[in-house]
Parts: structure tokens; sequence; C-alpha cells
């Protein structure tokens, strides 16, 4: 299928694909903006919330944003279309009612009047044309939500939703709300998309599972502070930190936040599953103790106002004894530590969750 990548994520804006673009088709070489589906991400929510300021837009038509390969094929293909330059940068540009072929992110687009409040309309629009299957961004500004579907609309159940956000500025209370929203939405069920479990039956990851989920938090995190930017793998002297947080103070971007992931296992990956072999309860425990200084050195190298951890639970039983032994070390390196139980099933999630009647 157009667009997977290695980590089953993304479909969406591949770095491959995007360097398979004819160079005719761009204006500048890629960038960043380009390539990272998490910058074309905050792009998309930069350009629909400041349309949303007009008192034109108040009552806003949903639109779509698909992922183009070639915007020449996909002109052919759709029978023609509105050539625009920089799209996601134009403020000017109305992009409500309309169906926008993105090529090579903010670079070059094709747009079209297409019905895209009617899920059935658009589902059956995009099926006639082949199209179900690339990667989408659906804006419903009515909502105020982005719906992110990594591979298509094909499988409405990949999909993940992501709020239209005011303003954020970078505060403890703000990325502690983009941890709760990524977990509940992302990581607290197993998915296919991004898929983070190999077996969870056998409570078996997958492969880069940390990886894996720092390229999906930072769809959330770049759609929450579209303002600033945020910076993945940063690397410091002796450490690396895998996110950075720019806000803006008076107008000039600021680093305000240091955050860590890390992952809690039950077992290593392994292929078969049946063959993963258990995770000692001493890796868990490093692990998180090494997050805290990974935190707190980027916190003081870069000067960032917060630092934050946040383990991604996966054991086999949901347990916060780690987190409160590793309490007083993470308040003497001014670290925040957040815990996101992941649940091996729904079924599992339910049994864990409803609260029995009294008999």
């Amino acid at each position: 299928m157009p667009g997977d990548d290695e980590f089953e994520f993304g479909g969406s804006f591949d770095l491959g694909d995007m360097h398979s673009v004819e160079q005719s088709q761009l204006d500048r070489m890629p960038t960043r903006e380009s390539t990272d589906p998490a910058a074309v991400m905050r792009l998309i929510t930069k350009l629909i919330v400041a349309r949303l300021k007009s008192k034109k837009t108040r009552k806003a038509r949903s639109c779509v944003f698909l992922h183009s390969v070639n915007l020449g094929e996909d002109k052919a293909k759709c029978g023609g279309g509105r050539d625009l330059h920089h799209l996601l940068r134009a403020t000017n540009y109305d992009p409500f009612g309309k169906l926008h072929f993105v090529a090579a992110g903010a670079n070059r687009a094709l747009s079209l009047s297409v019905d895209c409040d009617d899920p059935e309309e658009l589902h059956d629009w995009l099926g006639k044309r082949n199209l179900l299957e690339r990667p989408m961004i659906w804006a419903r500004p009515n909502d105020k939500i982005l719906l992110y579907y990594p591979v298509g609309f094909v499988d409405e159940g990949t999909s993940w939703e992501v709020a239209l956000a005011p303003r954020q500025i970078v505060t403890k209370a703000s990325v502690d709300r983009v941890l709760q929203i990524f977990h509940e939405k992302v990581t607290l069920l197993p998915r296919s998309a991004p898929r983070l479990w190999h077996d969870a039956a056998l409570h078996v990851p997958c492969d880069e599972t940390e990886k894996r989920i720092q390229e999906a938090l930072s769809l959330v995190l770049e759609s929450h502070f579209y303002e600033g930017r945020v910076e993945r793998e940063r690397s410091l002297p002796g450490s690396k930190i895998d996110f950075v947080i720019f806000g803006r103070i008076n107008g000039a971007l600021t680093a305000g936040c240091a955050l860590e992931i890390k992952v809690l296992r039950e077992k290593h990956y392994g292929d078969p599953a049946k063959a993963a072999k258990h995770c000692w309860p001493g890796n868990n425990t490093k692990a998180i103790n090494k997050g805290i200084k990974q935190a707190s050195a980027a916190r003081i190298e870069l000067g960032t106002r917060l630092a934050f951890m946040a383990a991604f639970d996966m054991r086999a039983i949901d347990c916060p004894k780690i987190m409160i032994a590793a309490a007083p070390f993470a308040q003497e390196q001014k670290v925040e530590c957040r815990r996101c139980y992941m649940y091996r099933s729904n079924d599992n999630y339910r049994e864990a969750t409803i609260i029995p009647s009294p008999s």
C-alpha cells in the first residue's frame, strides 16, 4: 500500500514517498515540513485555526487533506482541480468544503470542491477514485477536531481524534493534558495503527515500540503546540531527549519542556511471540531512573522550565509501585513523572474498569 513505513505508522506523508516526488513538483527542496507527518499535522492545525478566527468561517464546512505522491496523476484521476502553492501557509485561502491533495508538505497542493461533511458521500467519492487507502487528515471544524487516518479512510478503526485546540502555552497542565489525550486515544487499547503489540495476549510488545510511540505522540504534540515547535531526539552532551517542546514568549521561540518517554515491559520483543523472554523487573526500574536523568539533564542543558518523563506501561499487572518508588528521585531532579497503563485487550480494560455491583 502506498505510504507504508517500517513502523506501520504513518502511511502518512511518508519520507520515502516524498523523496520520490518529481523535482518539477517542488518549489524548493523538501524541508522538515515536507517529509514529517507530525509537521504536516502542525501546519494543517495552524491553517484551520487561523481561518476559524474569521467571522465568515465560524460555521465552516469540513475539509480533507490527502497525501499525494504525484499531483499530476491525481489531477488527471479527479478530472481537474485548482493548483495551489504553499496551501498550508495560505491563511487568506478558504480551505473549507474542499478536498486537498498535499504534496511535499507545504510546497504544492491540488484543491477540489468535495462534500466532506457526509462520511458516506466522502467514502463513495474516495472509493470511486481508488483513494481510500491514502493517508488522510479530516478536519471537522464545527466539532473542533481533526481525525487522522494513517492508513486511509478504508479502515475507520485505525483513526484517532486530535482536538483543534486554541493557542496552547507550554505549561505543566497543558503537557499533562496532551499526554492524557494521547494515552486515551492511542495507547490505552491495542490498535492496528500504530501497532504497538506484537502479541498482546502474550504481553509481547512490537519491535522498537518506544520509537513507534514517539512517532505517534509527535503528531499530538505538534497539533497542540502548533504556534511553537516540537523537536524530536535532541542530542545533548552524553545524552539525548525524546522531545523538546518550544513555545512562544513575546513572539520568540523558547524551550518550554523537555519530555522523555520510556516503555515498561512484561516481556521483550520476540518472534515468534512464544519465544519472547521475560523482562527482569530491575530493567524497568533502570528505565524509569534513566528517563528521569535524561529529562533532568535536558532541563538543565536547554534551560527549559519543565521536565517530564512519561512511562508507557505494557506490563501484565497495572501497578503504580514502580513510580511511587521513583518519586523521591524525580522530585530531587525536578522532573514530573506520568505512567500510562496499556491494556492488552478491550475485554481486559472492561474487566479492570467495571465497578462490581453490590451483592
